[in-house]
C-alpha cells in the first residue's frame, strides 16, 4: 500500500470521527431540547444509545464511495436501508442487555425505526448515490473522449501514440499496415479492416483494397475517365481510389467542398 493511499485512507477515518462526534452532539442537543419543551426526564445514556442511528451513516456513506462501482444498482439503497435499521436494532438490543437495567427489545426497536426513520433512512442512501454517479459521469465521459482521439501504434516492442487528426493514410504492408502522417510512416501490427472496426473517428473512408484515407487530408482529386481516382493527399503523396470502392467513397467526392 502507497504512502498516499495511507494518508486518504487517514484523513477519510478523521472526517468520519469528527463527523460521528458532530452527530452525536447534535442529537443530545436535540434530546435535551424536547426534554425540556415537553417536560420529560432526560437520559444521557439513551440519548448517546440512540444517536447510535445516525451514527451509522459515517461509516456506511464512506464505505459506498470506496465500493462506489459495484453499488449504482437501484436496488441498493432498500437493501441499504433495511441493513442499516436491523444493525442499528441488534446494536440497541446488545449494548442494553450489557449495560442498562431494562433492555429494549430487537423487534420493538426494529418496527419502532424502520416506521418514523425508514423514509428519511432511504433518502439519505438514494441521494448520496444519485450525487456520487453524478459526480462519476463526467469522468468516464472525459476518459471516453481522450481515448478516442488517439490510438497507440505498435510495432515490435515499440509503441507511439498517435493522434487521428494527425493521420494521413493508411496503406497495407502485409503482415502490417502502414500508417502515413505528415511527418513519419509507422508501421503497426494490425489490418486495414481491423483499423477500421477500431477506429473512433469517422473521417476515414477506404479507397482501394490497400488505402484507407483520413478525409480531412485530402487536398484535391482527378478523375481517370474510367471511374478510379487520383486523390492528391496533404502530405503532398498521390493515391489511387478505385471504382471497387466508389459506393464509399463518390458520395463523399461529389459533397466535398476544398477550401
Amino acid at each position: 500500500m502507497s504512502t498516499m493511499t495511507i494518508h486518504k485512507d487517514t484523513n477519510i477515518i478523521k472526517k468520519g470521527l469528527l463527523a460521528s462526534t458532530i452527530i452525536i452532539l447534535l442529537v443530545i442537543v436535540k434530546d435535551l431540547s424536547h426534554s425540556y419543551l415537553r417536560s420529560y426526564s432526560f437520559y444521557l445514556s439513551e440519548s448517546l444509545l440512540f444517536s447510535i442511528f445516525w451514527v451509522l451513516f459515517a461509516p456506511t456513506l464512506l464505505l459506498i464511495r470506496k465500493m462506489k462501482h459495484v453499488v449504482t444498482a437501484y436496488y441498493f439503497p432498500p437493501i441499504m436501508t433495511l441493513l442499516h435499521i436491523t444493525l442499528f436494532s441488534a446494536l440497541v438490543f446488545s449494548i442494553s442487555n450489557m449495560f442498562y437495567e431494562y433492555p429494549f427489545e430487537f423487534f420493538k426497536t426494529f418496527l419502532n425505526t424502520i416506521t418514523r426513520y425508514g423514509i428519511v433512512c432511504l433518502l439519505i442512501y438514494s441521494t448520496h448515490l444519485f450525487f456520487l454517479s453524478q459526480k462519476e459521469t463526467p469522468l468516464k465521459t472525459t476518459t471516453k473522449e481522450t481515448v478516442a482521439e488517439k490510438m497507440i501504434v505498435t510495432y515490435r516492442n515499440t509503441s507511439v501514440i498517435i493522434a487521428y487528426s494527425d493521420i494521413v493514410s493508411i496503406s497495407s504492408e502485409k503482415p502490417y499496415i502502414a500508417i502515413v502522417t505528415k511527418e513519419k510512416t509507422y508501421l503497426h501490427t494490425s489490418t486495414l479492416k481491423r483499423f477500421l472496426e477500431e477506429k473512433t473517428s469517422t473521417n476515414f473512408i477506404q479507397i482501394h483494397k490497400s488505402t484507407i484515407v483520413n478525409t480531412n487530408a485530402i487536398v484535391s482529386y482527378t478523375s481517370r475517365k474510367n471511374g478510379d481516382y487520383d486523390v492528391l493527399l496533404s502530405n503532398q503523396k498521390m493515391v489511387r481510389a478505385s471504382r471497387n470502392y466508389s459506393q464509399k467513397f463518390k458520395p463523399y467526392f461529389d459533397h466535398l467542398t476544398l477550401g
